[in-house]
């Protein structure tokens, strides 16, 4: 079906309408941003207190670095946590070194068979090889 004669007129005014108004709005300055501060202050004036802003951030930045924080931290000393049980330090190692309670981070012991090597999961029995766990 072939457009109406007057469709047609009016589609082309609409396109030549919206190529015009494009190309103005693309000519022109842009929008205006309202002023987000204070309204009777003017843009300079904003510039002028970010700037003083920026200033005192990059002094406090720089008093900041020129400190040493971690002056009296001695890294090379090994740390060890408190034992639950006892409240000793634990030592570090798998066992309490105050009253040989074992420690969370200590892993159960593992059984393996002695006859094949297989990992025994708590059975009587290897369950390769058949030999008694013992």
């Amino acid at each position: 079906m072939l457009p109406n004669s007057s469709r047609a007129k009016r589609f082309s005014w609409f396109l030549t309408l919206v190529l015009v108004l494009s190309q103005a709005y693309a000519q022109s300055a842009g929008p205006e941003f309202p002023n987000p501060g204070n309204p009777g202050m003017s843009r300079d004036d904003q510039r002028q207190l970010g700037l003083q802003a920026a200033a005192q951030v990059n002094q406090l930045n720089q008093k900041i670095q020129s400190q040493d924080w971690t002056r009296d931290i001695n890294y090379r000393d090994q740390g060890t946590g408190l034992c639950a049980t006892c409240g000793q330090e634990s030592g570090g190692g798998k066992f309490c070194q105050g009253c040989g309670h074992p420690l969370a981070a200590a892993e159960s012991a593992r059984k393996f068979c002695g006859n094949c090597g297989t990992a025994l999961t708590g059975a009587k029995f290897c369950v390769e090889c058949g030999t008694p766990a013992g």
